[in-house]
């Protein structure tokens, strides 16, 4: 009969696709972006560069620096530096004229809560420090020309007042080194055993692992680990790289966001496939309409959120993309999935007379539902905290999430239990007799 393939070929397969992966994040990286930076506009309000929040400095030692290098261009420009009390107060306002936002700074760092240089014709190099301040809080750098347009490129670096390692992040983002490094190595670690335990069970039995009709949810759990890793691993790679210079290598951000988002698809549609009972109950796929609308309607969602995020949001009012209309969209998307989801579980309970199989279909329901639950509610609890702390939050929350996610389905499908709650053993002949198996 025909056979799926050799697990060791495909777990070799595997292995050189992911370090073929890793490879091109690093070689698409030396094309990033550089040190410096263009800004122009005809407009004589304030023009938003960069932002960045400085820690709690009373308990670390040091102040928090600013070092700004310009080429002006346009004559009569004036950049500010304002705290985030400033910034909310001037920027996109009708109460204050372009004249009267520059008087309102300061001509002395760390007087006050603005700042103004005067920026003359040729290159200019400022540095100055930020003072202690009872609790994190952000700087904008902004730039703003009364008198003609805002022409000139420039170059900027910002140290935090932490020790070590870690000055060159914004505070928000301290810490997140050392959370994605944890969860590299336990998807790294997850990974090798999974692909172990199935390498094992396949020199014991052929049959099982070349003919099971489960193998296809087992490569796609395969596929939803390394994607994971890859993610991990970019994110890693980018943060440590941007803890030594400042600067990191940003395209490893783009390819880890895509293999998440590719690792948040196989998830989903695990988790749609076998609600309806494929491999469990039945080897055919129903309601496949609704199903593809389904995956279109998430993939389409992620996809102009990673390009809204990349080329249309304004960094200058809001702190991560899902505190938008788009992510809000996405939000509801996700929640309409998840009803579909509950739906179809609910109908495979409910048709099912195999006691097991009922309690199977249970938890499975309940634990998919946590996972679609997971991050509109991680987005609404980090949206009552503090700004400085939403990205951790939802970092955090969401890759474990995901990973516990993960781990459940590798445990399912774990050579030793799988035939609990999968249909497996039976003969690939077997299966397609009829014709109609979706394996």
């Amino acid at each position: 009969s025909p056979k799926t393939g050799s697990m060791r070929a495909e777990s070799r397969r595997a292995l050189v696709v992911l370090v073929l992966l890793l490879n091109t994040c690093w070689v698409s990286a030396l094309f990033t972006e550089g040190l410096v930076h263009r800004v122009a506009a005809d407009s004589n309000s304030l023009i938003f560069l960069e932002k960045f929040c400085f820690s709690d400095s009373e308990n670390l030692s040091g102040n928090g620096q600013i070092e700004f290098v310009a080429i002006s261009v346009a004559p009569g420009q004036n950049l500010m530096f304002l705290s985030e009390d400033a910034w909310h107060k001037y920027y996109k306002t009708d109460t204050f004229t372009c004249p009267q936002i520059v008087a309102a700074a300061s001509a002395t760092p760390g007087v006050g809560d603005a700042t103004k240089f005067d920026l003359p014709a040729g290159r200019t190099l400022r540095t100055f420090s930020i003072g202690k301040q009872p609790k994190p809080t952000y700087w904008y750098m902004a730039l703003i020309n009364c008198n003609g347009p805002v022409d000139m490129e420039y170059a900027v670096s910002f140290l935090n007042t932490a020790d070590g390692w870690q000055e060159q992040f914004s505070y928000e983002m301290q810490g997140s080194l050392l959370l994605y490094t944890i969860f590299f190595g336990l998807c790294g670690g997850l990974t090798w055993l999974h692909f172990q335990a199935h390498l094992e069970a396949e020199e014991e039995s052929d049959d099982f692992f070349e003919h099971t009709a489960q193998l296809p949810t087992v490569r796609a759990v395969h596929g939803a680990l390394m994607g994971f890793t890859v993610a991990n691993g970019c994110w890693v790679l980018h943060l440590a790289l941007f803890a030594a210079d400042g600067l990191g290598f940003p395209f490893l951000v783009l390819i880890g966001n895509l293999a998440h988002m590719f690792v948040q698809l196989t998830v989903l549609c695990l988790l749609l496939v076998i609600a309806q009972g494929w491999t469990v109950s039945s080897y055919h796929i129903m309601r496949r309409p609704q199903l593809m609308l389904a995956v279109g309607l998430f993939v389409g969602a992620h996809v102009i959120l990673l390009f809204w995020d990349a080329c249309c949001r304004d960094p200058a009012t809001s702190f991560y993309y899902y505190d938008s209309f788009l992510g809000a969209v996405l939000m509801a998307i996700r929640i309409g999935i998840m009803v579909w989801f509950l739906i179809q579980a609910k109908e495979m309970y409910t048709t099912e007379d195999d006691a097991f199989k009922k309690r199977f279909f249970f938890g499975f329901s309940v634990g998919g539902g946590v996972w679609f639950l997971s991050l509109p509610v991680t987005v609404f609890v980090s949206s009552l905290l503090d700004p400085w702390s939403r990205y951790y939050v939802i970092a955090c929350m969401r890759l474990t999430a995901d990973f516990f996610t993960i781990l459940c389905l590798v445990t399912l499908l774990w050579p030793a239990i799988a035939f609990r709650f999968f249909q497996v053993g039976r003969r690939y002949d077997i299966l397609h007799q009829g014709g109609d198996d979706d394996i």
